[in-house]
Formats: structure tokens, sequence, C-alpha cells
């Protein structure tokens, strides 16, 4: 099972495959987690990502950085491949949505149009994000 990651924080990876266990109705406690983690090699003891365990792809991180190319960014978030590219602009070196794209991501998430995948890629993206028109005046 290949597990995907946001963050090299010893609690965000726990916490983060525990949910995907939870979602999977799997029954498993946080601490069971953990060690399962350390016994096959994924992080250390200190919750670190183990660097053979990124190289061989049994960690996903699902960062977006600075500077990303747009074809970097829906790698990060394939969600957003099934809409047109020019809903999409740069603003302070990430991409952002604009606010005709937002309602249509509103009315798909409302017709359960998304994945469960999907669904979270997009909680990712929104989390520390916010839509402000200001971002969006034509120039």
């Amino acid at each position: 099972m290949k597990i995907q990651i946001n963050y090299f924080l010893y609690l965000e990876i726990i916490n983060q495959v525990h949910e995907q266990f939870q979602s999977k109705k799997a029954e498993i406690s946080c601490q069971d987690v953990y060690l399962n983690l350390i016994d096959r090699g994924i992080i250390y003891t200190n919750g670190r990502a183990c660097k053979e365990a990124l190289d061989c792809g049994l960690l996903e991180v699902h960062t977006e950085e600075p500077g990303f190319s747009f074809s970097e960014f829906l790698k990060v978030y394939p969600v957003f491949k099934r809409y047109p590219s020019n809903y999409f602009r740069k603003i302070d070196h990430f991409w952002e949505i604009e606010e005709e794209l937002w309602n249509k991501v509103q009315l798909d998430r409302q017709f359960h149009r998304f994945s469960q995948e999907e669904l979270e890629q997009l909680n990712r993206y929104f989390v520390n994000r916010k839509l402000s028109k200001e971002n969006y005046k034509c120039e």
C-alpha cells in the first residue's frame, strides 16, 4: 500500500496514515500505526520519514512548492486535470484558482462528483488558501 503524506512531521505522518486506514474502515490505533511504520522501516522512532521509504515510493509526499510549473502542480493535485488551465493563475509563486472554478468545484462536491482521493486532494489544496477577488483583478 502506498501512503500519501503532506508533511514530514511526526504527528502529521502518524495522523495522516491513521486517517487513511480509518477511511478504509480499518480498526487501528495511532500507537499501532506508529509502531507498524517503525517496524516496516518507513519512519524512524522520531517520526521522520526514512529516505529509503521515500526513494522506493512507499511514501508519496504531496507538498506544493513555490515556483512549481503547472504540470508539477497537477502532479500534486491531479483532481484539477479535469478543469481547463485558463482557470488557474500563478500568484506569489503558487497556483491559485479563479472564483468561477471555485464555484464549479463546490457544485461538483455537492453532486458527489469526486472520489474520496480527489476530495482529499481538494482538502489539501484549500486548507491554507483564501479565495480573494483581489487576487484575480484583470490587468
